[in-house]
């Protein structure tokens, strides 16, 4: 304890000239200067890239989804004028065939399919469509019972409804593509409706 207390109260060293002089030529220590923002580092580089990558992406698949939604504006409104037909009418089964005969116009154009009746109608709609014709709609649609004047009772209601359902199965489902593919005649184009319109009687 005594020694302690003598150690403490012993005076500091004292420093020689030389060395006053040297801790006088000392300078404060200075920072490193901060990191600066440009240029960036590889990684960031690469980050943007694919940034940039996946807003082209999202871009072109909106794009596309647009353009289907517009080409395919026809079967929705078909598909809702097809909702609006009253099964019990005796014109039911006429009704159905007609807007079906309606949007392959449309699609396919006139010259292609609007005098196709019977065999060669129920042959063209299974052409286009990877979907099986029901009995009932292939009893309605060749053997002209549809036809205008015939009474309700003649036909079934599971006939009328089996029709039914096929035609709003055959509207989401028919190759619209392969008649675009196709070339059309300059007169044909001017009259007949573009993919992107509604047709006005449908």
């Amino acid at each position: 304890m005594i020694k302690t207390q003598a150690a403490q109260a012993a005076p500091a060293p004292q420093l020689s000239p030389k060395a006053m002089e040297l801790l006088a030529q000392l300078r404060d220590i200075r920072e490193p200067d901060p990191v600066g923002f440009w240029p960036l580092a590889p990684g960031w580089w690469i980050l943007i890239a694919l940034l940039l990558c996946a807003l082209i992406a999202l871009s072109i698949w909106l794009y596309r989804r647009k353009q289907q939604h517009r080409r395919n504006a026809y079967r929705r409104e078909a598909a809702a004028l097809l909702d609006q037909i009253d099964l019990q009418s005796s014109t039911a089964a006429q009704e159905i065939n007609t807007l079906l005969k309606r949007v392959a116009t449309h699609v396919y154009g006139r010259d292609r399919c609007a005098a196709l009746t019977g065999p060669e109608w129920l042959a063209f709609l299974q052409s286009t469509a990877d979907l099986k014709i029901p009995e009932a709609t292939v009893r309605l649609l060749s053997a002209g019972i549809y036809a205008a004047g015939t009474e309700r009772g003649e036909i079934a209601s599971t006939e009328i409804e089996s029709t039914l359902n096929y035609a709003r199965v055959w509207i989401h489902l028919h190759r619209a593509e392969e008649a675009q593919s196709q070339q059309q005649e300059p007169q044909q184009q001017q009259h007949e409706p573009t993919q992107k319109e509604v047709p006005a009687d449908v």
